[in-house]
């Protein structure tokens, strides 16, 4: 909607977000959560594009979550394909092409997505895409089409709960009855580990300053600012 164009969902209007109110960022106890919008562009060169690129490339918590509409992965209604095997949906072709390189590249955790009326998990490159869509609306059929990374589905109304922990997150798909419909477990991966140590590493070695040596006592003064956030 431009600006000169009268808001017709009146989603902005109900909801107060940060950033542009489009995609944007929050930081939340051990989590790093990055919200898109597939319905604007969003492929290389665009600001949509630029924006996820860098908050992939700057610091983050220890396990980082994505959300958009549109799946990457899906076996429901907006899971077919062209000819050729492209998707055959504009924003589920683009996210494939363009979104799904940046969260292996950057070591994303888990993607929440919507659109397909179902509950779906897949896992691609360490990488786990959950489609929950069982809100209210009327479900679709699960299965319509071949997802190769699809590890459940089940075309039922649910919600995901997830419960997360600071070496792990625990996500649990439960029906209207209360009962589970699939549960697992995300651990923290090595390498954000390693990266947070480096990271630590770092801000030690730039706030240590060291003092001269008394020549009398052989002692040296250590001058540590501390800078951690965690």
């Amino acid at each position: 909607y431009g600006d000169e164009r009268k808001e017709k969902s009146h989603f902005f209007s109900l909801f107060e977000l940060p950033g542009n109110e489009r995609w944007y960022r929050v930081d939340y106890g051990y989590t790093t959560l990055l919200v898109l919008d597939t319905n604007s562009p969003f492929e290389p060169g665009t600001d949509q594009y630029d924006w996820i690129r860098n908050e992939l490339r700057s610091p983050r918590k220890r396990f980082t979550l994505v959300s958009f509409h549109s799946p990457p992965y899906t076996s429901g209604n907006h899971g077919w394909s062209h000819p050729d095997g492209t998707p055959g949906e504009w924003a589920i072709d683009q996210g494939q092409r363009f979104l799904v390189p940046l969260f292996e590249m950057y070591g994303v955790d888990i993607v929440f997505n919507g659109h397909d009326h179902l509950y779906e998990r897949s896992l691609k490159n360490g990488i786990y895409y959950l489609v929950t869509g069982g809100g209210g609306a009327p479900l679709y059929r699960a299965g319509q089409y071949k997802n190769p990374y699809q590890q459940i589905t089940k075309s039922i109304n649910h919600y995901v709960r997830v419960d997360v922990e600071s070496t792990n997150i625990h996500l649990t798909a439960i029906d209207l009855a209360g009962e589970i419909v699939d549960e697992f477990t995300v651990t923290l991966k090595d390498a954000v580990v390693e990266q947070h140590q480096r990271r630590i590493s770092k801000t030690i070695s730039e706030d240590l300053s060291i003092g001269a040596i008394d020549k009398k006592t052989g002692q040296v003064d250590l001058h540590l600012k501390n800078t951690l956030t965690f």
